[in-house]
C-alpha cells in the first residue's frame, strides 16, 4: 500500500506512469520519527496497536535513548518542543502527566498547554517533507515483505542523515511558501515561485 497524496510524477509530456497499489499479501509497519533542529531522531518501529500504556513506555524508556543516539545535547533538549497529534493514545492521562513533567509548557497536543492547531501537520518538516521523501525512497520499487520494508526504512533514514543541510533546506522552503502566500492574499500562486521543489509545494498547498 502507498499514500497517493505523497506520490507525484512531473513531466512535460504524458509519462504514462503507473504505480503498484496492492499485493496479494498485505503488510505494514508503524513508524515513529522526530526532528530536532538538524538531527533525525529514530526511526522507531511502534507496536502494531498503539495504546496509551505502550506509548507512555516509549516516551519514558525509548525516546531518551533515541535522543542519545541522535546526539541531541542536553542544551537542545531543554529548549526543544515536543509535538504530537490528537490520536487517542497520545491523550491518555499518563501520557499527558509525563509530558507535563518532562516538557512543562513546551509541548503541543490535545490536553496540553498548547492545543494541536487545525491542519498543523502540514507545517512540520515531518509531514510536509520527511515522510513523503522517505516513502519515495522506500517505494521506488515494489516492497516484497515486512523485512524488506523495515530494511528500506532504515536505509532511507541513513540517506537522510547523510545529506548535509536537508532539514535546513526544508525549513527555508516552507518559509518561502508562507511569504508568498502573505504577499498574495487570496490570489493564485504561480508554480514559478517554486520551480526548484514543486513537489513540496503540491503537498503543502494542494
Amino acid at each position: 500500500m502507498f499514500d497517493s497524496h505523497n506520490f507525484h510524477v512531473w513531466s512535460e509530456e504524458n509519462p504514462h506512469a503507473t504505480r503498484t497499489r496492492a499485493a496479494q499479501e498485505r503488510f505494514s509497519v508503524n513508524v515513529w520519527a522526530g526532528i530536532v533542529r538538524d538531527h533525525l531522531v529514530g526511526p522507531y518501529l511502534s507496536p502494531e496497536r498503539l495504546t496509551g500504556a505502550n506509548y507512555l513506555i516509549f516516551l519514558q524508556q525509548v525516546l531518551p535513548q533515541l535522543l542519545d543516539d541522535a546526539h541531541v545535547s542536553a542544551a537542545m533538549r531543554s529548549s526543544m518542543w515536543f509535538q504530537h497529534d490528537g490520536a487517542p493514545a497520545h491523550y491518555s492521562i499518563g501520557v499527558c502527566l509525563h509530558l507535563n513533567a518532562t516538557y512543562g509548557q513546551q509541548w503541543i497536543g490535545r490536553g496540553g498547554p498548547v492545543l494541536w492547531p487545525a491542519r498543523s501537520p502540514d507545517l512540520t518538516c515531518l509531514d510536509y517533507f520527511l515522510w513523503g521523501y522517505v516513502k519515495s525512497l522506500v517505494c521506488e520499487t515494489p516492497v516484497n515483505s515486512v523485512e524488506d520494508l523495515v530494511a528500506r526504512i532504515a536505509a532511507a533514514a541513513e540517506e537522510v542523515r547523510d545529506t548535509p543541510g536537508i532539514f535546513a533546506n526544508a525549513r527555508s522552503s516552507v518559509r518561502r511558501r508562507c511569504e508568498a502566500c502573505a504577499s498574495r492574499p487570496g490570489d493564485v500562486i504561480s508554480n514559478t515561485y517554486f520551480d526548484d521543489d514543486r513537489c513540496l509545494f503540491n503537498v503543502l498547498f494542494s
